[in-house]
């Protein structure tokens, strides 16, 4: 589980956004801060590959990394639409 700093800040984000709050025990919250975790570290300035060389994203989508983000990005959207429903 993430650190009550992060939740806190996406619900108030959320908040603004979509006029409701999660409860702090929310799965899908959760989640949404894992799969926000997961894509800036794919996308880390210090280190991230897709960042010192984009255009091998489409050389080599797997080795890079460009195939997982777009999936864990897919997820986000997926996630977020369902909530939103």
């Amino acid at each position: 589980m993430y650190g009550l700093f992060e939740v806190s800040v996406l619900n108030g984000l959320w908040a603004m956004l979509a006029g409701d709050r999660f409860s702090l025990n929310d799965s899908r919250l959760a989640r949404v801060v894992e799969i926000v975790h997961e894509s800036l570290r794919m996308l880390d300035i210090s280190g991230g590959i897709l960042n010192q060389l984009p255009f091998i994203r489409f050389f080599a989508p797997k080795f890079s990394g460009n195939k997982y983000l777009k999936q864990i990005i897919n997820e986000l959207y997926i996630l977020l639409k369902v909530i939103l429903n």
